[in-house]
C-alpha cells in the first residue's frame, strides 16, 4: 500500500504515542539518532518492553500496536535524541478528510503532496513584513480564486501582514459567507451570486471617519461600484471581474463596461475614483496575448469617462503565474488622473495567499493621512508560553528600576496612579511582548514566501525567465497546498504537538462558537452613525440608562425604613499581604486597554505594591476617587434591535489598578455587612458560600412542604428593570451610611460610579464624551454587586412592610433573592395581591418591576397529580401574567417547581452533550484533547443539572447515546457493549464516565455542603428534609427491590436516600437532629410484608390519618425523640458524615470539598464526610 509521509518530529525525552496516531498513522518509524531508547507498549493494563534500541539503530511500530494500545519510547541514556516519522495511507486519509467536510480538491493537493521535512503544519512562525510606506493610505486588490469562504484565515493573515489596509478589493469572492470574525475589522459588502466562480466583494476597514453611503451590485456578480468616505476623504470605487473564457470574453465585459459606465454618470464630483479588479488581459499593453483591439477601445473609453489612470507596478511585474513558465499582468489599479502622479503600486508574489494571483497594493498621496483621533493603543501582553516564569521575575526588576529612575515628587494617588501604569505598560511591552490578534502563519509557508523572496531577487526583469517563473509558480502552489494541510489538521484537530496544553482558544475553535458582529450604536434602524459619531451615540445611550430620579430617599427615611443599628464600620487597613491574597484567589478577566492585569499586578514586587496600598489608603480615606476610575464600555448582544444599547447587556472593563481597590473596597464592605446583619441569608448573591443551587434547594423545599400542608404553592417571580443602573446615587449612599460603611469609602463607592471616563469599546475617540452618570453601577466593577445588594435591602424591606410569606419549619421564608432575581412566597391569591401592591409600592427605592417579565406562579397538588391555579392579578395597572399548565417558568436556570424533570431543562442539557459530543465527530485526532474538550462540555452541563434535581434514570441512559453511538464510530466498534464504551483508559478504552456518574456525583456533593452550610436556612431546610423523607424510606420497600422509581419515592430526598443505600454508605447524624421532623410508618416498619402495605397506600397518595381511616393498620409510631432507622447515630458527631465500604477507590469530600483518592472507607470528620 503505497504511503504519503506527513508527520515528523524530534524529540529528546520522552515520547508518548497515541492520540493523533491511534486514529491515523498507518505505521511509525523509530530512528534512534544517538544515545539509546526502549519502547513501551500497553494492552489492556500489561505492559512489553522492546529490546534496547542503540544509536543508528531504528524499528518499525505497526499500526495493530498503534491501534489497540498506548506506546512510550522512554530515555535510557543522557543526550538522547530521536526521530518519529509517519506513514499515512491515502484511503485513511482519505476517509477521515471526508467525516472532516474537506474539500475534494483540497483531498487531492494533499494526498498528492511531496512534503519536505521542514513542512511540519504544527510550528509557528513570524511572517516576513511588508506595510505600506508610511503616511500612506493602501488599498488592496486580488483574485482569492473560488471562494472566500474557505480562506478566510489566509485572507486574515494577508491583511495583518500588510497592516489590515482600509479599502480591499477582492475578486472571484463566491457565495459570500453570513458572519465571519474579519467582521469586526472591516465593513463588508459582497455580490450576493450563487456560484464561487463569480462574485466580487469590497473591505473597509472600522475606522473614525469611515462610513459607507452607497452600494451596487453588478447583476452577473462581476462588479461591484461604492461611495464612501474613509478616514474623513470621500471616495467612488469599482470593482470589475471580468471573463477568462475566449469565447465569453468580449460580450460578458462589454456589457459590464457598460454597466460600469451608467453608474460613473453619477459618480460625486469631488471624490477621488479608484477602480481595480482583475481585468484578464492589459489592455495597456498592445502585444499582451490576451488582450484584442475591441478589449483596448473598452477600457480606454471607461478610463476616459471616469477621469482615472492606471498606477503602473514596479517594471510592470506580472500578477498571474503558472508552473509552465508563463506570467503575465491581469490584476490593475486605476485612480483619478488628479493624484495619480503621486501613487505607486506593488505586486506581492510573497503574499502567502493561496491564490494563483498576486496581490496589488496600491499607495495613496500622503495628504491622505489617518484621524489623529482613533486610539488604537488596546493591547494584550503575552504572559504565558515558554520561561514564563524568568520572565515574571525579570518583569519584577524591570518595574523596579524604571520607577528608581525617576523621582515621583508628587505625591498625590492620581498622579502616582498614572506613572506607575506607564511604567508596568512599558516594561510588560518590553519583557512579555505584545499578543498578536489572529493566529500565527505557519512556519512552512514563512519559509515557502522567504523563497519566493530569495528567487525574485534574482534581477529586476525576474519574470523574463520562463525557469524562475515556473519555480515561483510552483512554490506559490505549494503555499495553497501547505495551507490545505494546515486548515485540515485545525479541522480534524490534528495537533503535532500534543505537549501543547488545551487553552480556551482550542475550545472556542472547537465548539464552532459563533461570531457575533460588533453593536453598532444608532438612534434609528435604516440611518447609520458614521464611526466617528459611534463612541459619542453608545456613550449617550448608556448615560441615558442612568438618569436621575425624580425622588430620592433621605438618611433618616433609609434608617426608618430599614430599622438597621449596625456598629460603625472601623477604618480599612490595607497591607501588601491582603493585596497580595486578593490577587491569589481573584480570577483573570477582560483587562482595559493598556493590557494590564491581575496576573500582572501580581508581579510586582513588594515596594511597586506599597505605592498601590499607598493610593488605596489615600482613597479609603478621603472619599476622593482622584480621577482615577477608567473603563472600556462593551455592549454585547442580548437582543434585538442590537443597534441600541438598552437591548444590550452593557460592561465595563476597568483599569486593573482601579478594580484592585474596589476589589480591596469590596472585602471589607462584603465582612461588615454580612457580620453586621444588613445582608440577610436570603439574599444568596453575597452570604457567604451561597449559590443559584442553594436558591433553588430552598424553594424547592418551601414548595413541597405547601403542597403537603395546604395542597398549594403561590409564588411571585419578580423581574427589576434594569436593576443596576436603576439606583439613584442619593439613596445608593444614604443606604451604605445606614448600614454603617465608612463613611469616606461609602462616598468614594458613590463618587467613583458618577465621576468615571468612558472609553467606548469599538474604534475609540480619544474625545472623552461622557463623565457623569446620575445613577447605578457598573457591570464589571468588583464593589458594584455588594453595593446593589445593600441598596437593594431598601426595596425589600419595603416589600415585607405588608407582605408575610409563608411559613415552613426552617422559619418564614418572606423572599429568596439572588441579586436582583427575587421570588416572593404567597400564602394564597390574597396573599399574590398583597405583594403585588408592596412590589408597587417599593418604587421609591428607585427599582420598579417590570410587569412583562414578572410572573405569578401557582401549582396545586392533588395525591401526585400537580396542577396549574389562575387568577386574576395586576401590576402597575396592568394584568399581570400567570404561569399556565406545563409552562417553564425559570428560577437561576432551571424550573421552579420541583416535581419534574421539565423538557426545557432536558432541551438545554442534550444541545449541551450534542455539542460536546461534536468535537469527537469533526475532531478525530488527537483523541485525548478531543476527549476532553467533549467531557468537558458534557460534564459541566450534567454537573450543573445534577446540583439541584438531575432527571430520572431513563433520561440519564438517554443522555448517555449520542456519545456512546460516537464512541462506537470512534473506534470502530459498532457491536461493543455500552457498559465497556465507559471502560478504563488503561485497559484500551476510553477513559469516560457515564452521564449518570457526573449527575449523581454533583448531586450528593451538593447535598452534603447544603447539610453543613453555613447560610442557616439551607442548612435548616437540608436537615428538616433528610429527616423528614428518610423516616418514608425502607430498605425493605418493594420499589427498591424492583429499580423502579414510584410516585412516593421520586423527590430529591428519596432519590438521594436510594442512592446511598444503593452504594452501601450509612449516614451518620447528629443526635439532635431528632426532632426536625415526624416519624412515618414506612421509616419504622421492620417487615417485608410490613413495609409492602404501608408502600402500597403511600403510592395511592394517603397520609398515615387517611390510612388509618381506610383500615390500613400498622405498628405505633414512636415519639419524635429518635431517629429514622435508616440514619445512625452510633457516636455523637457536630454535623452530618458518611461511612463507607472497608474497600475501593472513592472520592473524598472535605469541607464540602471535592477531591479524587484511592482508599478506604470509614468515617469522616469536621463539616465534611468520605464518599
Amino acid at each position: 500500500m503505497s504511503t504519503r509521509l506527513l508527520y515528523v518530529c524530534g524529540c529528546r525525552d520522552s515520547e508518548r504515542l497515541q492520540g493523533s496516531l491511534v486514529q491515523l498513522l498507518q505505521q511509525v518509524l523509530v530512528i534512534q539518532v544517538s544515545g539509546s531508547s526502549t519502547i513501551h507498549a500497553r494492552v489492556r493494563g500489561v505492559t512489553s518492553v522492546s529490546p534496547v534500541l542503540h544509536e543508528g539503530h531504528c524499528t518499525i511500530v505497526p499500526s495493530e500496536v498503534l491501534h489497540r494500545s498506548g506506546v512510550d519510547i522512554i530515555p535510557q541514556s543522557p543526550n538522547n535524541v530521536f526521530f518519529i516519522l509517519g506513514a499515512y495511507s491515502p484511503q485513511c486519509l482519505r476517509r477521515l478528510f471526508r467525516r472532516s467536510n474537506v474539500s475534494a480538491r483540497a483531498q487531492e493537493r494533499i494526498i498528492s503532496f511531496d512534503p519536505d521535512l521542514l513542512d511540519i503544519p504544527g510550528r509557528q512562525g513570524a511572517p516576513p513584513t511588508s506595510g505600506p510606506p508610511e503616511g500612506c493610505i493602501t488599498a488592496l486588490c486580488l483574485n482569492v480564486q473560488v471562494s472566500l469562504k474557505s480562506k478566510l484565515p489566509q485572507l486574515e493573515a494577508l491583511l495583518r501582514e500588510q497592516a489590515f489596509p482600509p479599502i480591499v478589493a477582492l475578486t472571484e469572492s463566491g457565495v459570500p459567507p453570513k458572519s465571519v470574525a474579519i467582521d469586526s475589522r472591516y465593513i463588508r459588502h459582497s455580490n450576493p451570486v450563487k456560484r464561487n466562480q463569480l462574485g466580487t466583494t469590497l473591505l473597509f476597514r472600522r475606522d473614525s471617519g469611515t462610513a459607507v453611503h452607497r452600494v451596487d451590485h453588478h447583476p452577473g456578480g462581476r462588479g461591484m461600484y461604492a461611495e464612501a468616505r474613509v478616514l474623513g476623504h470621500e471616495f467612488w470605487i469599482l470593482v470589475l471581474y471580468c471573463p477568462a473564457r475566449p469565447y465569453e470574453r468580449l460580450d460578458e465585459t462589454s456589457e459590464l463596461v457598460q454597466w460600469a459606465a451608467t453608474h460613473l454618470l453619477t459618480r460625486p464630483a469631488l471624490s477621488t475614483g479608484l477602480v481595480g479588479g482583475d481585468f484578464n488581459c492589459n489592455p495597456w499593453s498592445p502585444s499582451h496575448p490576451l488582450t484584442s483591439r475591441p478589449l483596448i477601445d473598452m477600457f480606454t473609453d471607461l478610463s476616459v469617462q471616469s477621469g482615472t489612470t492606471r498606477i503602473r507596478p514596479a517594471c510592470d511585474a506580472p500578477t498571474w503565474y503558472n508552473t509552465s513558465g508563463l506570467s503575465t499582468c491581469i490584476d490593475h489599479w486605476l485612480v483619478s488622473t488628479a493624484v495619480a502622479a503621486r501613487c505607486t503600486a506593488r505586486v506581492l508574489p510573497f503574499d502567502g495567499f493561496p491564490s494563483d494571483h498576486c496581490s496589488v497594493v496600491l499607495a495613496l498621496p500622503s495628504v491622505f493621512t489617518e484621524d489623529p483621533t482613533v486610539d488604537r493603543s488596546r493591547v494584550l501582553f503575552a504572559l504565558k508560553g515558554p520561561h514564563a516564569a524568568d520572565k515574571k521575575a525579570e518583569f519584577t526588576r524591570a518595574v523596579d528600576l524604571e520607577w528608581s529612575l525617576t523621582a515621583h515628587s508628587d505625591r498625590r494617588p492620581g498622579v502616582l496612579c498614572s506613572d506607575l501604569s506607564e511604567v508596568i505598560q512599558k516594561c510588560a511591552a518590553e519583557i512579555f511582548g505584545v499578543r498578536s490578534s489572529g493566529a500565527s502563519t505557519p512556519f512552512a509557508i514563512v519559509r515557502t514566501q522567504k523563497l519566493i523572496r530569495h528567487l525574485m531577487s534574482s534581477g529586476p526583469f525576474w519574470w523574463t525567465s520562463p525557469i524562475t517563473v515556473t519555480r515561483i509558480a510552483r512554490a506559490r502552489a505549494r503555499i495553497r497546498t501547505l495551507w490545505d494541510i494546515q486548515l485540515a489538521a485545525q479541522r480534524m484537530g490534528l495537533k503535532l504537538d500534543r505537549h501543547t496544553p488545551l487553552t480556551r482558544a482550542h475550545y472556542v475553535a472547537a465548539y464552532h462558537k459563533r461570531f457575533d458582529p460588533p453593536v453598532e450604536p444608532r438612534y434609528e434602524v435604516h440611518i447609520d452613525v458614521p464611526p466617528a459619531h459611534r463612541p459619542a451615540v453608545a456613550l449617550d445611550q448608556l448615560r441615558s440608562r442612568h438618569g436621575a430620579p425624580a425622588v430620592s430617599l433621605s438618611l433618616n427615611d433609609v434608617r426608618r425604613i430599614t430599622g438597621w443599628l449596625p456598629s460603625p464600620m472601623p477604618r480599612p487597613v490595607v497591607t501588601v499581604s491582603l493585596l497580595r491574597e486578593l490577587l491569589a484567589r481573584t480570577k483573570s478577566s477582560s483587562p482595559y486597554h493598556d493590557g494590564i492585569t491581575y496576573g500582572i499586578l501580581s508581579c510586582l514586587s513588594d515596594d511597586m505594591l506599597q505605592i498601590v496600598v499607598h493610593i488605596i489608603n489615600a482613597c479609603f480615606d478621603t472619599g476622593d476617587p482622584y480621577d482615577i476610575p477608567a473603563a472600556d464600555f462593551f455592549a454585547l448582544r442580548k437582543k434585538a434591535p442590537h443597534f441600541f444599547v438598552a437591548t444590550c447587556r452593557p460592561i465595563l472593563n476597568m483599569m486593573a489598578l482601579w478594580k484592585l481597590l474596589t476589589l480591596t473596597g469590596s472585602h471589607f464592605v462584603v465582612r461588615h455587612v454580612v457580620d453586621q446583619g444588613i445582608i440577610p441569608p436570603c439574599q444568596f448573591a453575597q452570604y457567604p458560600h451561597s449559590s443559584s443551587a442553594d436558591v433553588l434547594r430552598v424553594l424547592h423545599d418551601t414548595v413541597l412542604h405547601r403542597w403537603e400542608t395546604t395542597g398549594q404553592f403561590w409564588m411571585v417571580s419578580d423581574d427589576v428593570v434594569h436593576a443596576y443602573g436603576s439606583m439613584g446615587h442619593t439613596n445608593v449612599l444614604h443606604a451604605l451610611l445606614a448600614a454603617g460603611v465608612f463613611p469616606p469609602l461609602a462616598k468614594l463607592i458613590v463618587e467613583s460610579a458618577k465621576w468615571i471616563r468612558i472609553h467606548y469599546g469599538g474604534p475609540t475617540s480619544l474625545a472623552r464624551s461622557h463623565t457623569h452618570f446620575d445613577s447605578g453601577t457598573g457591570q464589571g466593577d468588583p464593589w458594584s454587586t455588594v453595593t446593589f445588594c445593600v441598596a437593594y435591602e431598601l426595596r425589600g424591606l419595603l416589600v415585607m412592610h405588608t407582605h408575610q410569606g409563608v411559613a415552613t419549619p426552617w422559619g418564614d421564608i418572606h423572599r429568596l433573592v439572588f441579586s436582583d432575581d427575587a421570588q416572593y412566597p404567597c400564602s394564597g391569591p390574597p396573599g399574590v395581591t398583597v405583594c403585588l401592591q408592596a412590589l408597587e409600592t417599593s418604587a421609591k427605592s428607585h427599582l420598579r418591576s417590570d410587569p412583562v417579565k414578572t410572573v405569578v406562579v401557582g401549582a396545586s397538588r392533588t395525591k401526585f397529580v400537580v396542577k396549574a391555579l389562575s387568577g386574576e392579578f395586576f401590576l402597575h395597572g396592568v394584568p399581570q401574567r400567570v404561569a399556565g399548565q406545563g409552562e417553564y417558568v425559570r428560577v437561576q436556570g432551571r424550573h421552579a417547581l420541583p416535581h419534574i424533570f421539565h423538557s426545557e431543562d432536558f432541551t438545554k442539557l442534550m444541545r449541551t452533550v450534542r455539542v460536546g459530543v461534536s468535537v469527537l465527530r469533526v475532531r478525530l485526532m488527537p483523541a485525548v484533547h478531543a476527549v476532553t474538550m467533549a467531557l468537558a462540555k458534557i460534564r459541566g452541563g450534567c454537573e450543573w443539572f445534577g446540583l439541584v434535581r438531575p432527571p430520572p434514570t431513563r433520561t440519564m441512559d438517554v443522555v448517555d447515546l449520542p456519545l456512546v453511538s460516537t464512541l462506537r464510530l470512534m473506534g470502530d466498534m459498532e457491536l461493543c457493549p455500552v457498559r465497556l464504551c465507559f471502560g478504563r483508559l488503561e485497559d484500551g478504552f476510553f477513559g469516560v464516565s457515564s452521564a449518570s456518574v457526573y449527575f449523581n456525583t454533583a448531586f450528593l456533593v451538593t447535598h452534603i455542603r447544603q447539610l453543613n452550610h453555613p447560610n442557616p436556612i439551607v442548612s435548616a431546610s437540608s436537615r428538616h428534609m433528610l429527616i423528614k423523607y428518610a423516616w418514608r424510606f425502607s430498605p425493605l420497600m418493594p420499589c427498591l427491590a424492583s429499580h423502579q422509581e414510584c410516585d412516593p419515592h421520586r423527590d430529591d430526598h428519596s432519590r438521594r436516600l436510594r442512592l446511598w443505600h444503593e452504594l452501601g454508605w450509612t449516614v451518620h447524624v447528629p443526635s439532635n437532629w431528632s426532632g426536625l421532623a415526624d416519624p412515618h410508618p414506612l421509616g419504622h416498619t421492620t417487615t417485608q410484608r410490613g413495609a409492602t402495605q404501608v408502600h402500597h397506600w403511600m403510592c395511592l397518595g394517603m397520609s398515615p390519618a387517611e390510612a388509618v381511616r381506610a383500615g390500613f393498620g400498622f405498628p405505633r409510631l414512636p415519639d419524635n425523640s429518635s431517629l429514622p432507622p435508616i440514619l445512625s447515630i452510633s457516636h455523637p458527631v457536630p454535623s452530618p458524615v458518611l461511612d463507607l465500604p472497608k474497600e475501593g477507590s472513592w472520592v473524598i469530600l472535605h469541607d464540602a470539598s471535592l477531591y479524587q483518592c484511592t482508599g478506604h472507607g470509614g468515617g469522616g470528620g469536621g463539616g465534611g464526610g468520605v464518599l
